[in-house]
C-alpha cells in the first residue's frame, strides 16, 4: 500500500479531562467526573486541568481542529504542539497523565508520536513521517493504544501556575489500514489528580 494516498486523516481531534479518583491525598471529590466549565469546584475549592495548542487558548474541553490531515500518504505526518496546564487558580499542584486515545472509526488506523518538550516553538507543523521527532519521545505505536505515562506510573507532577509542552505526530498506518477514502477523528483523555 506504499505510496498510496487514503482520504481525510482526522477530522478535529477533541481532548477530554477526567479528573480521577484521589481517596487518601485530601482531594475533595470521590470518583471520575468530566470538567465543566473549565474547573472542578467542591467543599469551596477549585481544581482544572486545562490543554491547548498555547498556554492562551487552553481550556477543560478543548476541540484541536488544527491536528488535522487529508489525503495523507505513507510518507506525510500531521504535527502540532500540546501545552497542558495547571492554572495558577489551583489551589496545588496537581498529578496528570494521557490515560487514553479512542478513535471514531477503526480506519484509518493511525499512528501516534508523543515527545516532552520545552517549548511550542520546536514542534514543527508539517513533517514528513521520515522526520525525528524533536525533544524526548515517550510514546510510539498505534494511536489507540497511547497511555503516558504507564498505568505503574504515579504520572507527571505539575505545580501549579505551570505548564508543560508535548508535541503529538499522527500518521496513516499505511499495513493494518484496509479502506481508503475514510476519516476519524481522535478523542484524548486526561486523568488529572491533587498531588
Amino acid at each position: 500500500m506504499k505510496g498510496r494516498a487514503w482520504g481525510a486523516l482526522a477530522g478535529a481531534s477533541v481532548i477530554v479531562l477526567m479528573f480521577a479518583s484521589a481517596q487518601g491525598t485530601g482531594a475533595l471529590w470521590k470518583s471520575a467526573a468530566p470538567i465543566s466549565n473549565d474547573v472542578l469546584t467542591a467543599g469551596g475549592s477549585t481544581f482544572a486541568l486545562k490543554v491547548g495548542s498555547t498556554v492562551a487558548n487552553a481550556a477543560s474541553t478543548y476541540t484541536w481542529s488544527t491536528f488535522a490531515g487529508s489525503a495523507m500518504t505513507a510518507t506525510t505526518a500531521v504535527q502540532m504542539p500540546l501545552t497542558i496546564v495547571n492554572p495558577a487558580t489551583n489551589n496545588a499542584a496537581l498529578t496528570f497523565r494521557l490515560a487514553s486515545v479512542t478513535a471514531t472509526n477503526a480506519n484509518p488506523v493511525l499512528d501516534l508520536k508523543i515527545s516532552t518538550l520545552t517549548s511550542t516553538q520546536t514542534c514543527p507543523i508539517a513533517p514528513s513521517t521520515a522526520t525525528a521527532l524533536p525533544g524526548t519521545q515517550v510514546y510510539s505505536g498505534v494511536a489507540t493504544n497511547a497511555a503516558y505515562p504507564l498505568p505503574a506510573n504515579p504520572g507527571i507532577s505539575l505545580a501549579n501556575g505551570s505548564s508543560t509542552v508535548w508535541c503529538m505526530r499522527a500518521s496513516v498506518n499505511m499495513a493494518e489500514t484496509t479502506v481508503g477514502g475514510v476519516s476519524t477523528k481522535l478523542v484524548f483523555t486526561f486523568t488529572a489528580k491533587q498531588s
